[in-house]
């Protein structure tokens, strides 16, 4: 009998767990009779699925008789026992914001197995509470990625009493002030033998002028890449700054990779001159940059135009850098030596008042304006809230996940 390849075992499991979906969004599933009849049908397409459990799947809560867990944006709470104990023995990711499993004596069930587990590699630790550092870091031993508020980090460090030997990553949220990443920098700097071993550093902030280092510390040499999450108003230009002051902090840098996604308010009527002119500048800020690291930023961007004017703007954006994707969605990448930018643009084609004909009085004008809004407001309706609306929800809800990092 012939045996599939261990990549297309893999590659089978990875595809039963995208299938394994809720009818309804934010629903949990409760049970995986396709996984499960996977997983027994031999040895290698058991160690096919554990591969891929290990990879992608977050515990995400844990009692002594329920588990919780995240494959991407679809949630698992399974009413199998043997996949229960299977997955809780097999987890490497955990998210939570609470740690009662770990501080429950005696612990039971589920909560005993993950308390047992010493092969967990990556944590998130979605609070900014008071948390026994000792009891948690003592069950994570062979910690990796460390998911934490920028505030918490310092109590964290401090209390750690050993080396976190193998920590690689440490992600930074939270902190809607300058005072929770200059904290973390302090910390990081004055306890930087608990952390022999850390490359990364993630930032995810609301604006970049909140990454500030202090200026009196010991520099790190063990650190090497930046990675920062960040979301800036239109028009509003990205402040590089703060990167002289992370070479100096991270001597040993060798990259530093922007991701900032904007959040627009112009008035779609006149925001494209304001815009092209910041566009401008923004180029010339990117092309000024000359550090020892490797700069990459993506910047992702609304425009507005009519159907006629959708050329004029590829063109500008065309004497940039090099345009690829659709005529109203598609990336600008620009590369120089050590740097690299990929602007993103997404155009919406607004009606040209030139194509409706003349009114022959002011109240068939003010009519024909009334009836354009109520169309206005049946397509949003229909297909989504008001732009501005839209906007602030977005906006508003950003800054609550930020915060609940």
């Amino acid at each position: 009998m012939a045996t599939l390849k261990d990549h297309m075992l893999v590659e089978i499991a990875t595809t039963l767990c995208e299938r394994a979906r809720p009818d309804v969004r934010m629903v949990f599933i409760d049970a995986l009779p396709s996984i499960e009849a996977f997983i027994f049908s031999g040895k290698g397409p058991f160690y096919a699925f554990r591969r891929v459990f290990m990879d992608n799947v977050i515990i995400t809560f844990v009692s002594s008789n329920m588990v919780r867990m995240a494959y991407r944006d679809f949630r698992w709470q399974l009413t199998s026992a043997f996949l229960n104990t299977l997955f809780t023995k097999w987890a490497r990711k955990v998210n939570m914001e609470a740690f009662e499993w770990l501080y429950a004596s005696p612990r039971t069930g589920y909560s005993k197995m993950l308390a047992e587990n010493c092969d967990m590699e990556e944590l998130c630790i979605a609070n900014h509470r008071f948390n026994d550092w000792a009891t948690i870091l003592k069950a994570f031993p062979k910690l990796i990625t460390l998911q934490i508020s920028g505030l918490n980090f310092p109590s964290m460090l401090s209390i750690a009493s050993t080396e976190l030997t193998f920590l690689k990553e440490v992600t930074f949220g939270g902190c809607s002030t300058e005072n929770g990443f200059l904290d973390a920098h302090e910390a990081l700097s004055n306890h930087q033998a608990k952390c022999p071993n850390l490359e990364t550093v993630e930032y995810v902030t609301l604006s970049l002028k909140h990454i500030k280092f202090p200026e009196t510390v010991a520099s790190i040499s063990s650190i090497k890449h930046l990675l920062i999450d960040t979301r800036v108003q239109c028009c509003t230009p990205l402040d590089f700054s703060f990167l002289t002051s992370a070479q100096k902090m991270f001597p040993n840098l060798e990259s530093v990779d922007i991701d900032s996604d904007v959040h627009c308010r112009c008035d779609v009527r006149y925001q494209n001159p304001r815009k092209l002119e910041f566009v401008k500048s923004f180029y010339e800020a990117f092309e000024s940059l000359s550090f020892g690291f490797f700069i990459k930023v993506t910047y992702s961007e609304r425009f507005s135009c009519y159907q006629k004017d959708l050329d004029a703007l590829r063109q500008f954006f065309a004497t940039k850098g090099k345009i690829d994707g659709r005529p109203k969605k598609f990336t600008v990448e620009t590369s120089v030596p050590r740097k690299r930018l990929t602007y993103e643009v997404d155009v919406t084609i607004e009606p040209d008042p030139a194509d409706y004909p003349p009114y022959d009085s002011e109240a068939e004008a003010e009519e024909a304006e009334d009836r354009k809004r109520l169309d206005d407001h049946d397509f949003y309706y229909k297909y989504g809230r008001m732009k501005d609306d839209d906007d602030e929800e977005e906006h508003h809800s950003y800054e609550e996940d930020s915060d609940d990092e």
